[in-house]
């Protein structure tokens, strides 16, 4: 609920919001959306403490921007012409209703438990409840996103350096992870809020950085991980050893990877030299053998996704990259068409 107090912050923040952003209002619009959101998690229903927030804010703005954005020095640099069109855009924005300019609907920001870069975000499989994130700092965290408010229900602590991959098993009870320790460790998540443990853990086979990781979906008894010195290895990852012939040396090195969802047959690894590399999966032995090189880009692929059709207006196999780019391929991956963004 909006309170006259809400509004009577807004109005102060909307007064040096010109002065804060200078010549970007579009940044102002979202400056002041997340003070709503901020506001609205932290109201306080005492009309006391709100007077004297109201009171205090009012001066360290005017001691940051002065009495008001009109007088500012900064002012003085633009044209007749840059004001004029800052007026108009901030008017027009006073014209909606708070609700309409300044509403974070649904928008939440519970999840701040991690105190370096998240690498990957995904969701269990059918089930957006659950939300696994992996982290720089050594943890991945279990998040409940769809109850009020979201929260992190567990924490996986293990790897030594930071986590770069995961993936979810098809039945949802155990997660893999790699990491720049070296390893690859497989989580039993079954029972995730009282008791997740680590199940397993495997050493890369050169000791080098593992980049990325995923279950095979024919088979989650075998998991694909690739590292920075551009080895793609398969992994049994209830036995905790590599196949034989299941290991392939591309140049570079492999910073993302998918498998054809159907059977994992065909897998696709992209690497920072700009390069997609198909692979043919024997599922039951788990030996891997070259297909053929797909795109060469020149940029790094971050990250490749599968999608057996994308609409019934395009009913067909297609690899999505971080590119912009969609390529359709066939499921022995020979690329048939292509549509740049």
């Amino acid at each position: 609920m909006v309170t006259m107090w809400h509004q009577q912050v807004f109005a102060l923040d909307a007064k040096y919001n010109a002065q804060r952003v200078n010549k970007l209002p579009t940044l102002g619009m979202l400056y002041i959306r997340r003070r709503n959101q901020l506001l609205k998690e932290k109201f306080s229903k005492d009309p006391k403490i709100r007077e004297n927030y109201l009171k205090l804010r009012a001066k360290l703005l005017f001691l940051r921007y002065g009495e008001n954005l009109e007088q500012s020095s900064c002012s003085s640099h633009t044209t007749d012409e840059e004001k004029l069109e800052t007026k108009t855009k901030l008017h027009s924005a006073q014209r909606k209703s708070i609700a309409e300019s300044f509403a974070f609907d649904g928008v939440h920001h519970v999840f701040d438990q991690h105190s370096a870069p998240v690498m990957m975000l995904k969701f269990a499989n059918n089930d957006r409840s659950k939300l696994c994130c992996a982290s720089l700092d050594g943890l991945l965290s279990i998040c409940d996103a769809i109850s009020t408010p979201p929260k992190v229900i567990a924490l996986l602590e293990g790897h030594k350096k930071g986590v770069t991959a995961l993936d979810w098993s098809i039945s949802n009870d155990l997660i893999v992870s790699s990491s720049l320790d070296g390893t690859i460790r497989l989580w039993n998540v079954l029972d995730v809020e009282n008791n997740p443990i680590c199940l397993r853990m495997v050493n890369d086979q050169q000791r080098a950085e593992i980049l990325c990781c995923g279950f095979i979906p024919i088979n989650n008894n075998l998991v694909v991980a690739g590292n920075s010195q551009g080895l793609v290895q398969i992994l049994n990852i209830s036995t905790g050893i590599y196949t034989r012939d299941g290991s392939c040396k591309i140049g570079g090195k492999i910073l993302s990877l998918t498998c054809e969802g159907s059977g994992g047959s065909v897998i696709w690894v992209g690497t920072d030299r700009g390069i997609i590399m198909s692979f043919q999966l024997e599922p039951g032995s788990g030996r891997l053998s070259k297909l053929r090189r797909v795109l060469e880009t020149g940029g790094m692929i971050t990250s490749l996704s599968w999608r057996s059709w994308l609409s019934k207006d395009a009913p067909w196999p297609a690899l999505l990259t971080i590119l912009c780019a969609l390529y359709f391929l066939s499921t022995n991956g020979n690329m048939f068409n292509c549509h740049w963004f």
